[in-house]
């Protein structure tokens, strides 16, 4: 039986976009509210989510864009600037759409305000953007070298980062033999096992919190280089898959093939459920059932139920918006949702999540279908065009019809997208080591708590001896009376916690910060010459099988208390010995025995964020025996 046509297959594969388009809005919109206790609603939300999994939806939009990529590299195999052209298209694909929806989403987000998380709302919908924007933010988030203007766009800096290395794939998978390729294919499961193993990931996230001080605004690129090595041999799996599908598909036509079609669909949305969360395997079996649907799908001329829904116009349609359409969702999502959290009684919302998501759900996805056909038509479909029809300067002496060399325009444009790709990860590699290094060493001389001196005196003017000038000594800051209530939600309270902490949130009437990695850091003059009581109120993070939640408590280098964090909101207590404090600044130090992120541990979330307790408030008061 003869294989679909190369356009109808591409059709197909636009189509499977449509559809993941449509599980990853439903996902978003159910994860704006909380749902535990819900009962039979609980249960069918899961169910929901289930079938409409996000997460499945992407690991489809990953393989197909490794066979896409491959095709378009197919196309101008025979040019000797194949490989330039491929970045330039590559960068007019994703940059110009991504960098409009990043200018709405300031806009959106400038226009209410949005800083404290509405009550009815999930912890994680208050987490979705930031509080505050700064040009320094929309610089990086523009370059993709961070994400927390648009949390979904994490997937854009995972299609930017394989598309570097890919032109190497791409060779390996059309020069190699077949057992070249399944090497390089084992090798990239291996990476990706070693890396995703939550005994690795937990490493690799103690060596990014380490580095996030002192990488600054280029924290984000160890998550890169992570996914990269997580998902990588994913879009690996498109380039070469087609022709071992082109022979199986044609002897599983028919009723079997139907039965393996949907068995595959089965398999992939359910991996999470028989492998007790998002591990490695879950991944792997996801991505193999994925596979089979994508190459199946579009090879199939088999009529079943999924196939017509393939077949369908609106579905084409949606596939060819679905990066705008993707773009767009989760602004559109957060903006409704907040509007509705204005408006809606929150025990209404309590009572029926359901209705409340459902409403959402049908607000949000005409929006971001219209903002995405305007996007498509206005910003992707013209770039795209421009980018194919520019015609090509001829190097001198080369006939006409011959390849050239790309415009300089284009060039420039494509090494200016490119270029902070190549040079930040080389550059963090080359000087983390230094910067490491150099920051432990001012650390242990006590510098680090320069800032929290009162600057008022140097401030206030420079004397003048010999000509010379000379600022006045700085003095120690005065000691804070006891009682001393520290509520670390309120902005009052940034002052005390320098490092290791997220911005402040909303819930149930209290304010709270989350941690931030493996360790937060509290600096407080403190009386001395006496004991010293520090009541703490604090929630840990946990997810399914997550181990007991300890705090080392450490008050000047010198551990003071190790305390188990039970689940749930609850108060502790510790002493501080009057031998550890000192006479000027007094650093506190919470280190956790575990810090993770809800995007890994957590089915269809998108928070990127390394928590492990949130914190309430601290009290200090003289201890009484």
């Amino acid at each position: 039986m003869p294989n679909t046509s190369p356009t109808d297959r591409i059709s197909r594969l636009e189509a499977f976009r449509g559809l993941g388009a449509i599980a990853v809005i439903v996902t978003h919109c159910f994860l704006v509210v909380p749902w535990d206790g819900q009962g039979a609603q609980l249960l069918l939300i899961k169910l929901v989510c289930l079938f409409l999994n996000g997460h499945t939806a992407l690991m489809i939009f990953f393989v197909i864009s490794g066979y896409v990529l491959g095709l378009s590299l197919d196309k101008g195999a025979s040019r000797p600037d194949n490989v330039s052209r491929f970045y330039v298209r590559r960068g007019f694909r994703i940059y110009p759409a991504h960098l409009v929806a990043l200018g709405f989403i300031a806009i959106a987000l400038s226009s209410f305000g949005h800083a404290v998380r509405p009550s009815a709302a999930s912890q994680m919908f208050g987490a979705w953007f930031p509080a505050t924007l700064s040009p320094i933010t929309g610089l990086f988030n523009a370059l993709l070298l961070r994400v927390d203007m648009n949390g979904v766009a994490w997937t854009l800096v995972l299609e930017v980062a394989i598309s570097l290395v890919f032109p190497l794939l791409y060779w390996t998978s059309r020069r190699s033999p077949g057992w070249v390729r399944a090497a390089i294919l084992v090798g990239l499961i291996g990476v990706s096992f070693a890396v995703g193993n939550r005994t690795t990931q937990a490493s690799v996230a103690v060596i990014t919190d380490y580095l996030k001080p002192l990488l600054g605004q280029f924290s984000y690129v160890p998550t890169i280089l992570n996914s990269l090595a997580l998902y990588g041999y994913v879009f690996y799996v498109g380039l070469t898959a087609e022709p071992a599908f082109k022979r199986l598909v044609p002897r599983i036509e028919g009723r079997w093939g139907t039965r393996l079609m949907w068995f595959a669909l089965f398999v992939a949305v359910t991996s999470n459920v028989y492998t007790g969360g998002f591990t490695p395997t879950s991944l792997f079996i996801e991505v193999c059932g994925a596979t089979f649907l994508v190459f199946y799908g579009t090879l199939t001329h088999t009529r079943n139920l999924l196939i017509k829904a393939l077949d369908h116009p609106f579905f084409k349609w949606l596939g060819a918006i679905s990066y705008s359409f993707y773009l767009y969702h989760f602004i559109i999502v957060y903006c409704i949702a907040t509007a509705l959290f204005r408006v809606v009684d929150p025990m209404l919302i309590g009572r029926d999540p359901l209705l409340f998501v459902s409403a959402l759900a049908l607000f949000a996805f005409p929006v971001t279908a219209a903002l995405g056909t305007a996007s498509y038509h206005l910003v992707e479909a013209p770039l795209i065009s421009y980018s194919k029809r520019v015609p090509m300067r001829r190097s001198t002496g080369v006939a006409d019809g011959a390849p050239g060399r790309l415009p300089a325009e284009r060039t420039v444009f494509s090494l200016l997208l490119l270029a902070p790709w190549i040079v930040v990860p080389v550059g963090i590699a080359l000087v983390a080591p230094y910067l490491y290094l150099r920051n432990t060493h001012v650390h242990a001389a006590g510098l680090a708590l320069a800032p929290l001196v009162d600057p008022a005196p140097a401030a206030a003017g420079v004397r003048k001896a010999g000509g010379v000038s000379h600022n006045p000594p700085l003095r120690p800051p005065a000691p804070v009376p006891l009682p001393f209530h520290l509520a670390i939600g309120d902005s009052a309270a940034r002052r005390w916690t320098p490092s290791g902490w997220y911005d402040a949130e909303a819930a149930g009437g209290a304010t709270f910060a989350w941690s931030e990695g493996e360790q937060s850091m509290l600096t407080v003059p403190l009386p001395s010459g006496r004991n010293i009581r520090l009541d703490f109120e604090a929630l840990p993070f946990v997810f399914p099988r997550s181990p007991p939640q300890v705090v080392t408590i450490e008050l000047n280098g010198t551990v003071i208390e190790r305390v188990r964090v039970r689940p749930g909101r609850q108060k502790y207590s510790v002493v501080l010995p009057a031998r550890a404090l000192r006479a000027s600044v007094d650093t506190l130090e919470f280190d956790y025995a575990y810090a993770r992120s809800p995007r890994e541990v957590l089915e269809n979330s998108v928070d990127v964020r390394t928590l492990a307790v949130a914190w309430y408030s601290l009290e200090f008061s003289e201890w009484k025996p």
